[in-house]
């Protein structure tokens, strides 16, 4: 079976990791040192109401008391018979490295970047797309002597989860990661310990050199190997990155899950109905490979009620709103052979803003269905209705008396 036709269903590995929005962040980061997860669902009652990862915290450094909801982010969720493409794309679109999976609105399961390069090794079908052009380079360096929180400082401007590390030489040495820093820094007994009893004052502070946390040895692949390659290699070692060395042995630059999946969420593929996409031209590939997605989804589920969609069009607006912050506008427009609809929403995510306007948009199609099938039967009703005389007097048929045969007296 090929990656494209392979379910979210098919892909779980793993049961959801969940917090309360009011449990702390030394607790939230107890129970993903325990797991070994990056990622926790927040949720209230059986419904998610965001994530929190190891990078969201590192970055806001926030103290271990704070409560997760201060922290918290929007996540997208999963439906069990979503496609691997379609996952692929939202996993790479936010700062999780996990998604929760839903059944009617409960959350059932996680899928994680993991869990698709898992899927990617195992697999032949991209064993001939190469490593080059899909590697982070120059590859993002700090010095073993450097502190943690020079390297958290780092990974914060930089927007990144990990760095290489080299000694005086320029030689590449070992790898510290956002979560390192995180499972330093906030290093806690157990969920079950008192809060705000820290785990050994004597761990690494944001004042300890990166040389004292860093990975070593460093596990690396060749920049002429394969994405299936690479994928193997970090489900094998258990890391999300790994460094590329060129045929010199020289440090070209990192492959990470992300970039993996990147390449795959963006393959093309055919386009069902007759859509256009104005105005993401600037955008990332994953991007336009989501509103293509979302715009499929919505073409067929209001085909299966409307009848032929003779075009279905989204033009997107973006406006800067301080430093490198984007907005986006997107209006939507359908026309059907029963009418036509249009639709408006703004978001800072493009995929919010495309997802709102889409569900107005088939809210308004569902609208008019509804209020014409009302109308169909309140006509069917009235035809019931009319008065026998509109047949002719009792007795007769179309005017035409009926002689009725008189039953014998007894």
């Amino acid at each position: 079976m090929s990656f494209a036709d392979l379910r979210v269903s098919d892909l779980i590995r793993k049961p959801p990791v969940t917090a309360s929005p009011e449990e702390t962040v030394g607790t939230a980061l107890g129970r993903m040192e325990r797991l070994g997860v990056s990622t926790l669902f927040v949720v209230r009652g059986r419904r998610v109401e965001g994530v929190v990862t190891h990078r969201q915290i590192v970055e806001k450094g926030l103290p271990p008391t704070a409560k997760i909801q201060t922290c918290m982010e929007p996540t997208p969720t999963l439906a069990e018979d979503d496609t691997a493409p379609q996952a692929a794309r939202l996993l790479v679109q936010g700062p999780a490295k996990a998604l929760p999976v839903a059944r009617s609105s409960e959350v059932i399961g996680s899928l994680s970047r993991r869990d698709l390069v898992v899927t990617i090794g195992d697999s032949e079908e991209f064993s001939a797309h190469p490593l080059r052009g899909l590697i982070s380079h120059p590859a993002k360096t700090i010095r073993a002597k450097a502190t943690l929180a020079k390297a958290r400082e780092k990974m914060r401007k930089e927007g990144i989860r990990r760095l290489t590390v080299t000694d005086a030489r320029g030689q590449l040495i070992g790898i510290i990661t956002v979560a390192d820093i995180a499972g330093a820094v906030y290093r806690w007994r157990s969920e079950s310990a008192t809060l705000g009893d820290r785990r050994g004052e004597s761990h690494p502070r944001l004042g300890a050199p990166v040389k004292g946390l860093m990975s070593k040895p460093v596990h690396t692949v060749a920049l002429d190997e394969s994405i299936s390659s690479a994928a193997r290699v970090m489900t094998e070692v258990g890391v999300s990155g790994l460094p590329v060395l060129n045929e010199l042995g020289e440090l070209v630059g990192v492959i990470t899950e992300a970039d993996i999946i990147r390449h795959v969420a963006a393959q093309p593929r055919e386009k069902l109905y007759p859509i256009e996409i104005l105005g993401v031209e600037g955008e990332a590939e994953y991007l336009k490979q989501i509103a293509l997605d979302a715009l499929t989804d919505t073409a067929r589920r209001i085909s299966t009620k409307a009848g032929k969609i003779h075009h279905l069009r989204v033009m997107v607006k973006t406006y800067e709103k301080g430093g490198s912050r984007k907005k986006y506008s997107v209006s939507t427009q359908l026309k059907l052979t029963k009418g036509q609809f249009s639709a408006k929403a703004s978001d800072w995510s493009l995929t919010q803003a495309l997802q709102e306007s889409l569900e107005r948009l088939r809210k308004q199609v569902v609208s008019q269905l509804e209020r014409r099938e009302e109308e169909s039967l309140k006509d069917k009703s009235l035809q019931r209705r009319q008065p026998l005389e509109a047949f002719g007097p009792p007795g007769t048929e179309l005017g035409r008396t009926v002689r009725r045969s008189k039953k014998p007296s007894a």
